[in-house]
């Protein structure tokens, strides 16, 4: 898994590819523990070239969410498509994520 970030006025773009699992976890704990110290505004999460997610990928993003929402952040997904679209339909973490398209849609409507 690669992660980049690209910071766009108060908004800081998280993008990750491949495979989000017990193996790539851990990486991006450790990624996401150190910029959910600062005092972001927005966090978009970038998913459009993720194409698989397991249980830990799931816990990961939700406790990174979670701590970003504790310091009055907010964390967004976008991109999210395929057999990774699934999985969050079927763990209902579609519900409880606001989840955009792209991460252009993400900005405009989270701005």
């Amino acid at each position: 898994m690669e992660i980049k970030t690209i910071n766009k006025g108060d908004a800081t773009i998280i993008k990750i590819d491949d495979r989000l699992d017990g193996t790539s976890s851990p990486e991006l704990q450790k990624y996401l523990n150190e910029i959910t110290k600062q005092d972001l505004k927005l966090i978009v999460l970038d998913m459009e070239f993720l194409n698989f997610i397991s249980s830990v990928g799931f816990r990961v993003i939700v406790s990174s969410a979670k701590a970003v929402q504790a310091k009055k952040g907010k964390f967004v997904l976008s991109g999210i498509n395929g057999a990774v679209e699934k999985a969050f339909k079927m763990a209902a973490l579609d519900r409880i994520f606001k989840i955009y398209d792209n991460v252009d849609n993400a900005l405009t409507m989270e701005a």
